[in-house]
């Protein structure tokens, strides 16, 4: 999603969605939660990573199995596989879950 439509949806400006990720203007917590609505995230998405215990992958484990999988979910690719199989009845995933699990050896 681009910066000028997420301030579009949340009623702010561009410039104000990069002050917000640049990290030089402060996130209300009203405005947080607006944020993870439009991306279709829990609010609880972006502290994951502060919050991690030591034992993690999050946290001094860079290149781990546990940051990988989390930077994939946060690409389009995977946020796309991610709300497709969600949209899926739940036998359907683990049936395609087992055929991926299949293909990939």
């Amino acid at each position: 999603m681009s910066q000028k439509r997420l301030g579009h949806q949340i009623g702010v400006s561009f410039q104000q969605i990069q002050k917000y990720e640049l990290g030089k203007n402060r996130v209300s917590s009203s405005k947080l939660f607006e944020i993870a609505f439009c991306l279709k995230v829990a609010p609880s998405f972006f502290f994951e990573p502060l919050v991690a215990g030591p034992t993690t992958p999050f946290r001094g484990h860079a290149g781990g199995a546990g940051q990988k999988r989390f930077a994939y979910v946060a690409t389009r690719e995977g946020a796309r596989l991610v709300e497709t199989a969600l949209s899926l009845p739940r036998p359907v995933r683990l049936d395609l879950l087992r055929l991926m699990e299949t293909l990939s050896k």
